[in-house]
């Protein structure tokens, strides 16, 4: 399906149980862009308290986010083989809050080969919120998603509530961060790689176990900064920088 330019947001799915957008057979993505809601801009895809959900081999573009993510549960954007693609928005993807979130396998600021910077406006993954274990990218083989071309920073944390405890509930894994899908040529994010902000915490980036490292390189600035901004409270805590 071709879902373009509507007024409000592209497709919202509320309070649903169990449903798949596109799916990991060849020729069920969908092309959803460029939606608009009186002098501002709306998600094109926006999943608000939903559970069981899949989000498989779609091309979002334009408008103001590509997909919002809103406390849900046991939701998955991409798999191997099937990733979206999330380009050309002011920002490409805002998770805001959820348990057991799957972030795997989508290209983020690039087209779907990975190579060509079609980057979001402002920041290609924004994070906050009340989480437990959600994962961008993975160990697995193809887990990883390539972020890169973004106006601003690649990924963006901040604001968490991640309560009591040290263990990490988001994990940062396996991503190209920064370059093409190959991790061999720079396609920069134009500030930061990973943003480590205000209220951040519990969170892992890269780990110690085959394919847990993510490649940062080529960006405008740091690879990965942690901290909060000047004259600022919300320093920081518990994050975990491991075989990067």
């Amino acid at each position: 399906n071709t879902i373009v330019r509507n007024q409000t947001i592209g497709v919202l799915f509320r309070g649903l149980v169990s449903g798949t957008l596109g799916g990991a057979v060849e020729g069920a993505g969908n092309t959803i862009s460029d939606h608009s809601h009186g002098n501002f801009t709306s998600p094109n895809i926006y999943l608000d308290g939903c559970a069981n959900v899949q989000v498989e081999d779609n091309r979002v573009s334009g408008g103001h986010t590509g997909i919002l993510i809103s406390d849900g549960f046991n939701l998955t954007v991409g798999s191997p083989g099937f990733g979206n693609v999330f380009s050309s928005s002011t920002s490409g993807v805002d998770i805001n809050g959820g348990t057991d979130i799957f972030f795997y396998s989508n290209f983020v600021g690039v087209d779907e080969t990975g190579t060509l910077d079609q980057g979001n406006g402002h920041s290609g993954i924004f994070v906050s919120g009340n989480m437990t274990n959600v994962r961008i990218g993975g160990s697995g083989e193809g887990e990883g998603n390539v972020i890169s071309g973004n106006a601003n920073d690649g990924i963006v944390v901040f604001n968490m509530f991640a309560g009591s405890g040290t263990d990490p509930v988001l994990f940062i894994q396996g991503n190209r961060i920064g370059t093409n899908g190959a991790g061999t040529l720079a396609i920069p994010n134009d500030v930061i790689g990973v943003r480590i902000g205000p209220y951040a915490r519990r969170v892992l980036i890269g780990g110690t176990a085959d394919g847990e490292g993510n490649v940062l390189s080529g960006n405008g600035e740091d690879g990965i900064r942690v901290a909060r901004r000047p004259n600022s409270t919300g320093t920081p805590d518990n994050i975990q920088i491991f075989g990067n």
